[in-house]
């Protein structure tokens, strides 16, 4: 009883953390950290806050009231909606506005490659979920969290800075997503590595053809 008991309480921290480091915010995280330590920092408020809102609407705010809409449509629950069978249709939402924020970003500031080459990086995440989907449930949670990792390397071999830090902080929110994910029994421990080093190769494998 006590097991359960202590169990219960951490459900409710957990859900608020997947909640806040949702893989929604992933591009925008990825984005700021370039506009507030890279040499982006330079580009005047106005510019930078511009760029944070386009990036706000179209991979979080849009897609958030998209999938909301629709789950009602199909008259599905939360829990319904998030069955890998249904998955397709969250992934194929956010790729079509990753994809348009994108071009938005490339045809207004084509000066700037990293930050579309972060949205970029978002897309190729999303279309390999798509695939594994087909067959297999994986952690997006930790694909968000791989992608940051995954970025933070690339930003440094560009910048040139020093990337334990970031890279250690990176980690240990990986590792508390997992263990949130695990308390609310979302995905098993395979699910999850396995989404943090897919998100890593993406934005690694992005960076360096970008």
């Amino acid at each position: 009883m006590e097991t359960n008991t202590i169990g219960r309480e951490f459900i409710a921290p957990a859900k608020t953390f997947t909640q806040i480091f949702s893989p929604f915010y992933a591009p925008m995280w990825a984005i700021l950290w370039l506009l507030v330590f890279s040499n982006y920092r330079h580009i005047p408020l106005k510019p930078k806050l511009f760029i944070l809102l386009v990036v706000l609407v179209f991979t979080v705010i849009v897609p958030k009231v998209m999938i909301f809409l629709l789950r009602r449509e199909l008259n599905l629950s939360r829990w319904q909606f998030d069955m890998r069978s249904n998955r397709h249709l969250q992934y194929g939402i956010a790729f079509v506005c990753s994809l348009t924020c994108m071009i938005f970003l490339m045809r207004r500031w084509s000066a700037f490659p990293f930050l579309s080459g972060v949205i970029v990086s978002a897309l190729v995440a999303e279309i390999v979920c798509l695939v594994i989907n087909m067959w297999w449930k994986i952690s997006v949670h930790m694909v968000g969290i791989g992608g940051l990792a995954g970025l933070v390397v690339a930003f440094s071999n560009r910048f040139v800075f020093d990337p334990v830090l970031p890279t250690c902080v990176i980690i240990l929110l990986g590792g508390l997503m997992g263990t949130s994910q695990m308390i609310l029994r979302q995905h098993t421990l395979l699910q999850l590595l396995v989404g943090f080093i897919v998100g890593l190769l993406c934005a690694r494998c992005t960076f360096m053809f970008w």
